[in-house]
């Protein structure tokens, strides 16, 4: 028995290492497991544990001691020190490397904080720079702020106080909260009271500085944005207007194509010929601008796909339905000759109807009958349909769309330039309006060599029949990139070709990404700078002008006439049904004539005659009105006038009354 119980307590030990083992193994296990914290995350607890209140406080006691808005490694790893950090070299460099995630070697405020706590500051910045013009600004007037709401007597020390901060900060406007933090953020603390220092508003200095740089450049550049905009929306809002105008006098866009503008029946019209026909159908709208909504790609031409993409759907397909019909000819107007089966040599509309339908054809026919009927007759004849032989549409009208035939166009860009942006502005959007006609299409697939279904993919990425596509439609990610950053620029500067002057503040006509990401943190632009300058860039390692300018002329989705000012569209003057004073008309670009309305019962100031040439619209000095005799201002008396002639006068009758003559008989 004892030699068994010696050898059963070496056993019983080793039983026990194993176990305590096992627990150790479950124990590293379970911690493995649990969710690593990020590097911002191990930055507040850093903060909290060296007494400070927020990390805004950290971040400018312990880091930004230069309050520059942006540190480096060193300013970094010594802040670190400060606060009593007890992790080694490595630990300090793998949060730098997580915080610095797009390695520019420099991180801000916004990276090292959360998005809350970024977005307060951010917007605490933007307030205090235009709204005060430095450190020593703010302390004096929202002291002197404090001592008038509470009555009390103008203060004379240069510090400011905690009630004196958070009480006087809503009258200068700010409705954001959060005055406790930012007091404490930059207060210093002794044994009797927190208060602020002009020292400790250093950066409001700089911020002040940004504010007038913004102010400078946008008002520069918004009175040339102001006449670009005016003229994008005068374009949209006189083509609704001439289509609606279209519409109301013909019934549908086809009939009055072919009725009123296209007189010759080429399918195509130039700029003289609708001038001419917005003449003849004396519309008061503006031409010019009807024209450049039209002729949006700038070919000289426009055609019906591009004033009713719709309908010309509807008669592509039924163009191309008509040459399947006609076995030995090509031409589609013989089509009517297979519908008409009794050589009526006209059909009424519910006649090509039906025949339509029982030959296979069910697209939209009550539709298509309208639009071929553009004489208004109830029947068709051959003739109505020899205007197909003529058009040649393109082959999107007749396609279908096809998503796997745009993403094969898409990966071609990609295989072809290495990033779909870079292939969008070089093989797509060479003028840089974001905007990509079915023409400009074909050419960048001939240069990526795709060979694929074209109309689909070209469907596929033009749902709604514009008849252009744009970045969005291509790249979504990059174009909203691109757009939040001009909508930046544009709020802030005015322009984006302002905005590089500013934010190249050394005048050197190029920006490197540290540059580039630096200047944007400094003037406000919250957005990925990383994947900005990946956009912008262009292969060189660093932004030019000319990769920057382009998007001054992108229009976006906001800039409609819906968002106009009332009143602010169009000065010129309307009557109540919207119809202009003076109807203007040119048969070809250059100067025009004026028609003045007519002009009876009218005030004498309307115009009474008819100008060739230039006009102005500028106000006219006030006519005098002239005393005539009328029924209107004739005033009869009974009082004796003189002898003598003449008996009346044209005088006022007031001032009408004769002196009697005193005297004898």
């Amino acid at each position: 028995m004892p030699e068994g119980r010696r050898t059963s307590e070496p056993r019983r030990r080793s039983m026990t290492v194993a176990e305590q083992a096992k627990a150790t193994l479950e124990a590293l296990a379970v911690q493995a497991g649990l969710p690593k914290k990020s590097a911002v995350e191990q930055l507040h607890e850093i903060a909290y544990q060296a007494g400070c209140s927020s990390v805004l406080r950290a971040w400018y006691f312990y880091l930004d001691k230069d309050q520059s808005g942006r540190i480096d490694y060193k300013e970094f790893d010594k802040g670190l020190k400060d606060m009593k950090f007890t992790g080694s070299k490595e630990d300090t460099l793998k949060l730098w490397q997580e915080l610095d995630s797009d390695a520019s070697g420099e991180i801000s405020f916004d990276e090292f904080a959360y998005p809350a706590e970024a977005e307060l500051w951010h917007s605490f910045r933007k307030f205090a720079g235009s709204s005060f013009t430095g450190g020593k600004d703010m302390i004096n007037q929202l002291k002197f702020y404090y001592a008038d709401v509470n009555v009390l007597d103008p203060p004379v020390d240069e510090v400011l106080h905690e009630r004196e901060f958070c009480e006087s900060l809503a009258g200068f406007g700010w409705t954001q909260g959060g005055e406790a933090i930012l007091f404490d953020a930059f207060s210093f603390h002794d044994a009797s009271s927190k208060c602020i220092y002009a020292k400790s508003l250093r950066w409001l200095d700089r911020e002040a500085k940004i504010w007038k740089l913004k102010q400078a450049a946008k008002k520069k550049a918004e009175k040339m944005a102001g006449l670009k905009r005016r003229s994008m929306q005068e374009a949209q809002l006189a083509l609704r207007s001439f289509k609606t105008f279209l519409k109301k006098q013909f019934g549908n866009l086809l009939r009055a194509w072919r009725k009123a503008l296209d007189l010759d029946g080429s399918m195509t019209l130039q700029r003289s010929e609708l001038f001419k026909a917005v003449k003849a159908l004396n519309w008061k709208g503006n031409c010019r601008a009807l024209w450049k909504a039209l002729d949006h790609d700038a070919s000289g031409i426009t055609t019906i796909e591009e004033l009713d993409p719709y309908s010309a759907q509807v008669l592509a397909q039924f163009r191309e339905w008509a040459v399947s019909q006609v076995e030995n000819s090509k031409k589609p107007s013989d089509a009517f000759d297979v519908l008409d089966r009794q050589r009526r040599k006209k059909l009424s509309q519910g006649q090509i109807q039906q025949e339509l339908e029982s030959r296979g054809f069910t697209r939209k026919v009550r539709q298509l009958v309208l639009m071929l009927d553009w004489q208004d007759k109830k029947y068709i004849t051959g003739s109505d349909l020899h205007f197909l032989d003529v058009w040649r549409p393109p082959a999107w009208l007749t396609g279908t769309p096809d998503a796997a035939a745009a993403d094969a166009f898409r990966k071609q860009l990609v295989a072809k330039h290495g990033q779909i942006l870079k292939a969008w502005r070089f093989a797509m959007d060479k003028d840089g309006s974001n905007s990509c006609n079915w023409h400009e299409f074909q050419e960048a697939a001939k240069l990526v060599r795709f060979h694929g279904n074209l109309a689909a993919a070209w469907l596929a990425l033009d749902a709604d029949l514009s008849g252009s596509i744009s970045l969005k439609e291509i790249d979504e990610e990059a174009n909203e990139c691109l757009v939040e950053f001009k909508r930046w620029a544009d709020s802030e500067f005015g322009g984006v070709h302002s905005t590089f002057k500013v934010l190249d503040s050394d005048g050197s006509g190029s920006l490197n990404f540290r540059e580039f990401k630096a200047a944007c943190r400094t003037y406000g632009f919250t957005g990925d700078c990383k994947l900005l300058f990946q956009c912008l860039d262009q292969g060189e390692g660093t932004l030019q002008p000319h990769e920057v300018f382009f998007l001054d002329k992108w229009v976006l989705d906001d800039l409609t006439e819906d968002g106009l000012p009332e009143g602010e569209l169009d000065k010129r003057r309307l009557d109540p049904d919207g119809d202009r004073m003076l109807e203007y008309f040119t048969d070809n670009p250059g100067p025009g004539q004026y028609t003045l309305p007519g002009s009876f019962a009218q005030k004498d100031v309307c115009p009474i005659a008819r100008h060739c040439g230039s006009f102005t619209m500028q106000g006219r000095y006030p006519l005098r009105q002239r005393q005539v005799v009328s029924p209107a201002n004739y005033s009869p008396s009974l009082k004796p006038t003189s002898r003598h002639c003449p008996a009346w006068t044209f005088a006022r009758p007031s001032t009408a009354e004769p002196k009697i003559r005193s005297g004898k008989g």
